[in-house]
């Protein structure tokens, strides 16, 4: 599998919360958990509806291919103005979870799995 074939999922925190390890830990587990309920959800309506275009969905499919390889994950840090700018330009390929613990403080941007050839250089380049 050469470079481009690599399939990453990026998760994003909030530099300004200043997470512990422990807690970086949590939001990274969450993120992966919040994008495998979306995939297995997509997967079982797909089979009660008959809708082959939901397991067709290139975020499934390539979800499918990531889980069956490495499953690589970045984490990264960013300010809060790149934090709005990611949620503003990349609204339908993430996922933004709140920590419930904390008044709904947004934590983390997850993205789905993407070939790295695919992935944006905003994204690439933070």
């Amino acid at each position: 599998m050469n470079s481009d074939d690599t399939i990453i999922l990026y998760i994003i925190l909030r530099e300004s919360l200043h997470l512990d390890h422990d807690q970086t830990a949590c939001c990274a587990a969450d993120a992966v958990q919040h994008i495998l309920l979306k995939y297995f959800l997509m997967q079982l309506l797909a089979q009660k509806t008959h809708l082959d275009s939901l397991v067709n969905n290139s975020h499934v499919k390539t979800t499918t291919r990531w889980l069956a390889s490495k499953s690589k994950k970045t984490i990264i840090s960013v300010d809060d103005e790149v934090w709005v700018k990611l949620k503003q330009e990349f609204s339908k390929d993430l996922f933004c979870l709140k920590d419930k613990t904390q008044e709904d403080i947004e934590t983390t941007l997850v993205f789905w799995p993407a070939q790295e050839g695919n992935i944006p250089l905003f994204l690439k380049n933070i």
